[in-house]
Protein backbone atom coordinates (compact mmCIF):
# COMPACT_ATOMS: atom_id res chain seq x y z
CA UNK A 1 0.00 0.00 0.00
CA UNK A 2 1.22 3.04 -0.75
CA UNK A 3 2.01 5.85 2.22
CA UNK A 4 -0.64 8.36 0.66
CA UNK A 5 -2.90 5.78 0.56
CA UNK A 6 -2.39 4.52 4.06
CA UNK A 7 -2.31 8.06 5.05
CA UNK A 8 -5.74 8.37 4.40
CA UNK A 9 -7.24 5.39 5.63
CA UNK A 10 -5.21 5.92 9.20
CA UNK A 11 -6.99 9.55 8.99
CA UNK A 12 -10.32 7.77 8.07
CA UNK A 13 -10.07 5.27 11.21
CA UNK A 14 -9.38 8.40 13.49
CA UNK A 15 -12.24 9.85 12.37
CA UNK A 16 -14.34 6.70 13.19
CA UNK A 17 -13.10 6.02 16.46
CA UNK A 18 -13.67 9.97 17.77
CA UNK A 19 -17.13 9.62 16.26
CA UNK A 20 -17.73 6.16 17.92
CA UNK A 21 -15.98 7.66 21.38
CA UNK A 22 -18.52 10.66 21.07
CA UNK A 23 -21.47 8.57 20.12
CA UNK A 24 -21.00 6.43 23.25
CA UNK A 25 -20.28 9.07 25.93
CA UNK A 26 -23.90 10.49 24.82
CA UNK A 27 -25.03 7.11 24.85
CA UNK A 28 -23.78 6.61 28.59
CA UNK A 29 -25.31 9.77 29.47
CA UNK A 30 -28.40 9.15 27.97
CA UNK A 31 -29.31 5.76 27.40
CA UNK A 32 -32.80 6.40 26.92
CA UNK A 33 -32.15 8.41 23.83
CA UNK A 34 -31.80 4.93 21.95
CA UNK A 35 -34.63 2.90 23.73
CA UNK A 36 -36.76 1.44 20.69
CA UNK A 37 -40.56 1.79 20.93
CA UNK A 38 -43.18 -0.53 20.57
CA UNK A 39 -44.75 -0.56 17.11
CA UNK A 40 -48.19 -0.76 17.68
CA UNK A 41 -50.46 1.65 18.33
CA UNK A 42 -53.58 1.00 20.15
CA UNK A 43 -56.28 3.16 18.42
CA UNK A 44 -57.87 3.07 21.59
CA UNK A 45 -55.11 5.93 23.09
CA UNK A 46 -55.61 7.99 19.91
CA UNK A 47 -56.64 11.63 20.51
CA UNK A 48 -56.34 14.25 22.91
CA UNK A 49 -56.46 13.50 26.91
CA UNK A 50 -56.78 15.69 30.14
CA UNK A 51 -55.14 15.06 33.40
CA UNK A 52 -56.12 17.44 36.13
CA UNK A 53 -53.20 18.72 38.10
CA UNK A 54 -55.12 19.80 41.07
CA UNK A 55 -57.78 22.46 41.37
CA UNK A 56 -56.27 25.03 38.62
CA UNK A 57 -53.84 22.97 36.68
CA UNK A 58 -53.83 20.24 34.16
CA UNK A 59 -52.44 19.04 30.90
CA UNK A 60 -53.47 17.54 27.75
CA UNK A 61 -51.71 14.78 26.01
CA UNK A 62 -52.06 14.48 22.43
CA UNK A 63 -51.75 10.87 21.23
CA UNK A 64 -51.39 10.80 16.96
CA UNK A 65 -51.83 7.50 15.00
CA UNK A 66 -47.79 8.37 13.32
CA UNK A 67 -46.30 7.39 17.32
CA UNK A 68 -46.13 11.26 17.75
CA UNK A 69 -47.42 13.49 20.32
CA UNK A 70 -46.98 16.36 22.78
CA UNK A 71 -47.53 17.34 26.58
CA UNK A 72 -49.08 20.54 26.83
CA UNK A 73 -49.38 22.47 30.49
CA UNK A 74 -50.07 25.69 31.28
CA UNK A 75 -47.59 28.18 31.31
CA UNK A 76 -45.17 26.04 29.47
CA UNK A 77 -44.20 25.11 25.99
CA UNK A 78 -45.59 21.63 24.64
CA UNK A 79 -43.09 19.18 25.13
CA UNK A 80 -43.18 16.63 21.73
CA UNK A 81 -42.94 12.53 22.46
CA UNK A 82 -42.66 9.70 20.38
CA UNK A 83 -45.47 6.51 21.60
CA UNK A 84 -45.95 2.98 21.12
CA UNK A 85 -47.89 0.11 22.70
CA UNK A 86 -47.28 -3.48 23.42
CA UNK A 87 -50.60 -5.51 24.67
CA UNK A 88 -51.48 -3.71 28.21
CA UNK A 89 -47.89 -1.69 28.20
CA UNK A 90 -47.45 1.77 26.63
CA UNK A 91 -44.19 3.41 26.06
CA UNK A 92 -43.24 7.13 25.80
CA UNK A 93 -40.34 8.69 25.21
CA UNK A 94 -39.31 12.25 25.59
CA UNK A 95 -36.60 15.10 26.59
CA UNK A 96 -36.59 16.36 30.02
CA UNK A 97 -34.87 18.92 31.76
CA UNK A 98 -32.40 15.66 32.56
CA UNK A 99 -31.95 14.43 29.42
CA UNK A 100 -34.08 11.48 27.46
CA UNK A 101 -36.81 9.57 29.35
CA UNK A 102 -38.37 6.15 28.25
CA UNK A 103 -40.74 5.02 30.86
CA UNK A 104 -42.90 1.97 30.52
CA UNK A 105 -46.21 2.78 31.87
CA UNK A 106 -49.44 -0.03 32.12
CA UNK A 107 -52.11 0.99 31.13
CA UNK A 108 -56.25 -0.09 30.91
CA UNK A 109 -59.40 1.15 30.03
CA UNK A 110 -61.88 2.33 32.85
CA UNK A 111 -65.93 2.83 32.91
CA UNK A 112 -66.90 6.19 30.82
CA UNK A 113 -64.26 6.10 28.80
CA UNK A 114 -61.40 7.16 30.85
CA UNK A 115 -57.91 5.42 31.04
CA UNK A 116 -55.80 4.87 33.75
CA UNK A 117 -51.99 4.87 33.34
CA UNK A 118 -49.43 4.00 35.98
CA UNK A 119 -45.65 3.84 35.58
CA UNK A 120 -44.61 0.05 35.26
CA UNK A 121 -42.20 0.68 38.75
CA UNK A 122 -44.33 3.05 40.46
CA UNK A 123 -47.67 3.25 42.61
CA UNK A 124 -48.95 6.34 41.14
CA UNK A 125 -52.30 5.82 38.65
CA UNK A 126 -53.04 8.67 36.44
CA UNK A 127 -56.18 9.24 35.52
CA UNK A 128 -57.00 10.56 31.68
CA UNK A 129 -60.22 11.75 30.61
CA UNK A 130 -61.43 13.38 27.21
CA UNK A 131 -63.16 15.84 28.59
CA UNK A 132 -61.14 19.31 29.36
CA UNK A 133 -61.32 20.22 33.05
CA UNK A 134 -62.77 23.59 34.22
CA UNK A 135 -59.84 25.08 34.83
CA UNK A 136 -58.80 24.93 30.68
CA UNK A 137 -62.45 26.37 30.04
CA UNK A 138 -62.31 30.45 29.50
CA UNK A 139 -64.90 32.03 31.17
Amino acid sequence: MRPRTLRVVLKYLWYLCVLGFLVGAYYLHSPDAFVRLPSDKDPAILGDWYVSRGRASFQRYTFRSDGTGEIASQGREPRKFWWGTDGEKLQMKYQSYRGWTAPLYEYWQEAGGQISVKEADGAFIMKLVREPPESSKIQ
